[in-house]
């Protein structure tokens, strides 16, 4: 059980990660470089890698938690089911970044004046 606890870990590590890089590359190639539009995307962009914290605290918790001597069934049931809830809760949370950095609209959009097809008239000198 202990080697699956580790393949969640890392998946949310390489969850965490892919998150940033996609958020940031939807940024760049959306608004170009220093762009502080989508308020989600912006911050995952910018602080994103404090979020590799949330898969260190869970799995220094799952290792305290798994090797904790108790008497009853398995108690690494639950730290596998919250490392799961965990991981698809940053799944969840990266597409979310991604899905606003490419929807975002912006408020004012430039277009160019219509064009007179006709051809103005020319006045007598």
């Amino acid at each position: 059980m202990s080697a699956s606890l580790v393949r969640i870990a890392l998946l949310q590590f390489v969850t965490v990660i892919v998150s940033v890089f996609i958020a940031g590359s939807a940024l760049k190639m959306r608004f170009g470089s220093g762009s502080h539009y989508p308020f989600l995307a912006t911050y995952v962009r910018d602080y994103g890698i404090v979020l590799l914290l949330l898969p260190f605290a869970w799995g220094v918790w799952g290792a305290v938690e798994s090797n904790r001597p108790k008497t009853g069934l398995g108690e690494v049931g639950g730290v596998f089911a919250t490392g799961v809830a965990l991981l698809v809760a940053l799944i969840v949370f990266g597409l979310v970044s991604f899905i606003s950095a490419i929807s975002y609209g912006t408020v004012i959009q430039v277009t160019p004046p219509p064009q007179s097809t006709t051809q103005p008239a020319i006045a007598p000198s």
